[in-house]
């Protein structure tokens, strides 16, 4: 790629210039028709550094490929290998997203790939056509291909298909669980759903699935068959028996050898199978990933958002949770984990989620439940929120009020439970000081 003869963007006005690009993830709903081709086209342009990338494993899934992106990168980490890691969305930081051996791109890093990109990313038609998560997405491509990562970890945006990040040809597609969500853009059935996952399937490919709904599985299968690829179910292929699963995180043995993950909650155990598959896969393929890698590894996994105890008096769990599908594993987990908690909770979440099977889930433990409004342009109204409650809810403005609330209501024997969406979950750090 050619140098920049325009001035440099300074750091400090990084944040707008992205901001300056098409943003769905400010939109009520992500758009259904998107044109790949044309972010390809791109990318031609610039030398297509997607091309010039490492091995790549990419995730797809409703529920859990944060997760699995997660535990794979910590385990590869602990290595010989330099691994990049692409997620999203992010808690504080847009430079969240871009992680190499688990730290995030520097600011210097990231203001040096975008003023490389700048001259490319400032052509008219570019301008108008480009998205926050393309350029992003770019930026790691670029960044891990200066690094020279041996291995990337790509965490699909939306879908599958048509996301930025399904580009790259995969040495593994991983699809974890799918599930209802975005239902508008990718369909209105589990089929439909999948189908739109199945996108990341190359032919003659590898592919890990996690455990699935027979809907979903039969079209995995189908997909597979007719791609002449290669399918490894975590079902067939792998066994975790989890031993202890308690606040600390989850005892496990594998292989005949214990393992300890600090993720906590009884649903971590399928993206442990999954990513634990895709290692032995990656054995196969000549990858050197010593049991002591994998111990480690697991130990040091970390995944902010997701049944994170960030208090103990009162007990304060964060979850992102933002489908019904996630809320049930994760309320199921909780009540396993504390049996005898009363449960306040403070929930929101987007507009265009299923607001009411939610409810329905929380309503069935928790003791006293408070909504309160996320600062997005997407989320739901308290309104709205109101409405699919059948219980007596407390309505407050803001999460700082949320949890100042919470606080009042509680006592010894009380859990707080702050979910229904990613976003709500960051306002919540930062409303704790944390």
């Amino acid at each position: 790629m050619m140098r920049s003869q325009k001035k440099d963007i300074k750091r400090e006005a990084i944040d707008s210039y992205l901001n300056s690009f098409i943003n769905y993830e400010r939109y009520k709903y992500f758009p259904k028709k998107v044109n790949l081709n044309d972010y390809k086209n791109f990318l031609e342009k610039i030398g297509n550094p997607q091309n010039k990338l490492s091995k790549s494993i990419l995730i797809a899934g409703t529920n859990g490929k944060g997760s699995t992106a997660a535990i794979l990168s910590s385990i590869l980490s602990e290595g010989v290998y330099n691994v990049g890691l692409f997620t999203s969305p992010h808690l504080f930081s847009y430079r969240e997203r871009i992680k190499i051996n688990g730290q995030n791109i520097t600011k210097r890093a990231f203001s040096q790939v975008i003023n490389t990109l700048k001259p490319f990313l400032d052509e008219p038609y570019q301008k108008l056509h480009r998205t926050f998560f393309e350029v992003l997405t770019t930026v790691a491509f670029v960044h891990f291909e200066r690094e020279k990562t041996d291995l990337n970890i790509l965490e699909v945006g939306l879908g599958g298909r048509k996301d930025a990040t399904n580009v790259v040809n995969p040495l593994i597609s991983v699809i974890t669980s799918v599930g209802f969500d975005h239902t508008r853009t990718l369909g209105r059935s589990l089929s439909e759903i999948a189908r739109e996952k199945c996108g990341i399937i190359r032919k003659g490919g590898v592919v890990v699935s996690s455990i699935q709904h027979k809907n979903a599985m039969r079209v995995i299968e189908h997909t597979v068959r007719k791609r002449e690829a290669l399918l490894y179910t975590t079902e067939r292929y792998i066994k975790v028996k989890p031993r202890t699963i308690e606040e600390k995180g989850i005892k496990f043995s594998y292989r005949d050898e214990e393992y300890f993950s600090p993720l906590r909650g009884r649903f971590q155990l399928k993206n442990l199978s999954t990513a634990l598959l895709a290692i032995e896969i990656l054995k196969k393929k000549g990858f050197t990933i010593a049991k002591r890698a994998v111990q480690k590894g697991l130990q040091k996994c970390v995944w902010d958002g997701r049944f994170d105890v960030v208090e103990k008096n009162p007990l304060i769990v964060l979850d992102g949770a933002h489908n019904p599908s996630a809320m049930r594993e994760m309320v199921n987990s909780l009540v396993e984990i504390y049996p005898h908690k009363k449960i306040v909770v403070i929930f929101s979440c987007l507009s265009s989620k299923d607001k009411k099977a939610m409810a329905l889930i929380l309503e069935r433990v928790a003791d006293k439940i408070i909504l309160t409004r996320i600062n997005s342009e997407r989320r739901a109204e308290l309104s709205d929120l109101r409405k699919v409650f059948r219980k007596k809810v407390f309505i407050t403005d803001t999460i700082i009020s949320a949890v100042k609330l919470s606080r009042n209501l509680s006592d010894n024997d009380t859990l707080i439970l702050i979910t229904g969406s990613i976003y709500l979950v960051a306002e919540a750090y930062e409303a704790l000081n944390l």
